[in-house]
């Protein structure tokens, strides 16, 4: 098992726990281990799957390739973007991040999942130098700094969570339970786990209707018509 599969089975044991939050028929799962996500558990929240990185053989019916820069949706149309390590995966992650609020509706929610660039694994990664596709690729985003991004953006945000606390060794096994550890150290460390996970919503801002009472507004248009009717006269008087 590779660890981005690794990684994925962790994933969908976060979003099945959060599904109930999620609201809306268009569900989509862009970029980052969705392939991984779909083989898993994850049908039972109907995601559809984008992605740049998609080859013919693995196409399936529920599966868009496109530019994560640019996904193929209107704009307002997506109830629910869960984005698994794709900030991660992708040249450009402000783009990115202003794609998803483009294309989310009104009280749509965005699920992100990152590395934790500062937890022991990546520190240990970064010293001996991973040699998967996953370490060649990683840009190091901070939950903090997706955090900005995300009230940049208008978003608010509804949740938040650290995922393994334990390091993961070769050859993976399959996404561990909730171990001892794991519970320990989302008490004792809660920003120092391995993967992170955010939920946002996307906020709504209501236009204010005016408070001004019918009749004022109707003796201020009373009196710029009186002044023009006056100033026509005298123009007329002087010619």
């Amino acid at each position: 098992m590779s660890i981005e599969s690794f990684f994925s089975k962790t994933i969908v044991k976060s979003l099945l726990k959060w599904k109930d939050d999620f609201r809306g028929p268009f569900r989509v799962c862009a970029g980052g281990v969705c392939k991984e996500i779909l083989e898993d558990e994850a049908e039972k929240l109907e995601l559809i799957h984008t992605t740049s990185e998609c080859f013919d053989s693995d196409i399936t019916a529920n599966c868009v390739r496109a530019d994560m820069n640019q996904l193929p949706y209107l704009s307002g149309s997506i109830n629910l973007l869960v984005m698994p390590l794709t900030l991660e995966m992708c040249a450009a992650p402000e783009r990115v991040m202003r794609e998803a609020e483009r294309v989310l509706a009104d009280d749509g929610r965005l699920v992100l999942f990152g590395i934790n660039p500062w937890s022991h694994w990546s520190l240990l990664r970064r010293i001996s130098g991973g040699s998967d596709d996953l370490a060649r690729r990683q840009q190091r985003i901070s939950r903090r700094r997706v955090k900005e991004w995300l009230l940049l953006l208008g978003f608010d945000i509804e949740r938040q969570t650290s995922l393994l606390y334990s390091l993961p060794h070769e050859p993976f096994e399959s996404a561990p339970e909730e171990r001892r550890i794991d519970k320990i150290g989302r008490q004792l460390l809660p920003g120092c786990g391995i993967l992170y996970g955010l939920q946002a919503i996307k906020r709504v801002t209501p236009l204010m209707p005016t408070k001004a009472p019918l009749r004022q507004i109707n003796i201020a248009n009373a009196e710029a018509t009186g002044y023009l009717q006056t100033q026509m006269k005298s123009a007329q008087k002087e010619l």
